[in-house]
């Protein structure tokens, strides 16, 4: 077994709402895909009498493999949230990251934690860079989404910097098409340019009614236009049924049609059930 838990903290106030910045730190996929952290892999729960968890497993470099136990996430909406990652070997025994918000005069009070349990001699000396790392990548994600607010930017949600190429020419055939179509035609330009200048991330994807508050436009002209574009070949349609809590898609479908109303998230430990009037 390890030895006493190593405690590292960091706290900052964020002149944002409490609601944004819940929004920014709850998005956990989209938080460590952009602070570079590696993709995980997980397997289907194990439940157990008493014990409830998924096996998960990264690629340190992409040749060092890491495998723990990851329990269910702890929520309190605009509050707090914490994970439990309990290591199979190597050394570190356990690991907690936690999160927590707090309203305040000046906008929300964040306070990122991570307390490190060490199982080798050899990891008290890499449990202060691996600590202070993790919380300085998160305030650092925070503090580009305060930069990106105060320039005024039409995305306030710091993003990775991937962008495939996109072919002109045929893009220009598809534009060419949907300009035939009955859509607000000077939606057209957004679209292009979105499509040419965003990142992978924000390409992949596209909700028309977030768009439509970007672009300043009426969100049922923006669902239009996807609509047609999705007919000339230009965006393909899925619907992704997102977990209330943890905010990460469960499952993805191609048609309304074949979707389910219940659902179960392994990591928030919860059952919720699609509403699809809404």
């Amino acid at each position: 077994m390890g030895g006493k838990p190593w405690r590292f903290s960091a706290e900052k106030v964020l002149p944002l709402p409490l609601a944004q910045v819940w929004e920014l730190l709850s998005n956990t996929e989209h938080l460590n895909r952009t602070i570079g952290l590696p993709s995980v892999v997980y397997d289907a729960p194990v439940v157990t009498a008493d014990d409830f968890y998924r096996q998960a497993s990264i690629k340190l470099l992409g040749l060092i493999s890491v495998h723990w136990k990851e329990y269910p996430f702890r929520w309190v909406r605009h509050e707090r949230y914490s994970v439990l990652r309990v290591f199979e070997g190597g050394l570190l025994e356990r690991v907690v990251g936690e999160v927590e918000l707090q309203e305040s005069p000046a906008g929300t009070v964040v306070r990122v934690v991570t307390q490190i349990t060490p199982r080798h001699v050899l990891a008290y000396l890499i449990a202060p860079l691996v600590g202070h790392k993790a919380v300085r990548d998160v305030m650092r994600y925070c503090e580009a989404a305060v930069a990106l607010r105060r320039s005024g930017s039409a995305s306030p949600y710091p993003r990775s910097r991937t962008r495939s190429p996109v072919s002109p020419t045929h893009l220009r055939g598809r534009l060419q098409q949907l300009a035939q179509m009955p859509i607000q035609q000077d939606l057209m330009a957004s679209l292009q340019r979105h499509l040419q200048e965003g990142t992978d991330e924000e390409v992949l994807r596209m909700q028309p009614y977030a768009l439509a508050e970007t672009w300043h436009s009426a969100p049922r002209e923006v669902l239009r236009l996807f609509l047609y574009a999705t007919k000339v070949g230009i965006l393909t349609l899925q619907w992704e049924m997102m977990c209330p809590n943890c905010r990460v898609p469960k499952a993805e479908y191609d048609s309304l049609r074949s979707l389910e109303t219940r659902y179960h998230c392994d990591l928030c430990g919860v059952n919720f059930e699609a509403d699809f009037e809404r």
